[in-house]
């Protein structure tokens, strides 16, 4: 196995950030025309609006904010335990995630290694960077849940 050094997968990452827009623009559309956020941001526009609107409006802003986060985690996790053997990131610069014996993950080991993602972003990306220095090119994620990000043969 050739693993995939910590620029590519950095490269990677930002191509999945860029992933989050279209669940940003199918949450926000989901928001807006079923469940009143359109009445909710005309309000707040408006500007003689109250200190109870703008927060009303801010509430709903972080649920659409927080259930985009979750969708683009679950897509990680699901594309990652999938026959694409990782997300489209990945998958553009020729990269793959394998378990430890270089075979498709589990779900249980993807549901892992997204929960400790999470986790690894919290002290300053840590998690993250532990990838540019460790043997294996592994992140936290990857050591927890016994996985590894290779180059696609």
């Amino acid at each position: 196995m050739i693993y995939a050094g910590f620029g590519k997968r950095s490269l990677a990452y930002i191509v999945d950030i860029v992933d989050i827009l279209p669940i940003l623009m199918l949450t926000f559309s989901i928001a807006y025309f079923f469940f009143g956020f359109d009445k909710i941001w005309h309000e707040y526009l408006d500007l003689e609006n109250s200190t109870e609107e703008r927060a009303t409006f801010l509430k709903h802003r972080n649920v659409i904010r927080d259930s985009t986060f979750l969708l683009w985690i679950l897509y990680g996790l699901v594309m990652d335990c999938s026959a694409f053997q990782g997300t489209l990131g990945k998958k553009l610069l020729g990269l793959k995630t394998v378990n430890t014996a270089g075979g498709r993950i589990t779900f249980s080991q993807s549901l892992k290694r997204s929960t400790v993602k999470v986790v690894g972003l919290l002290p300053l990306g840590l998690g993250y960077i532990w990838a540019a220095f460790s043997e294996e090119k592994a992140g936290w994620h990857d050591l927890a849940a016994k996985t590894r990000v290779i180059k696609a043969q």
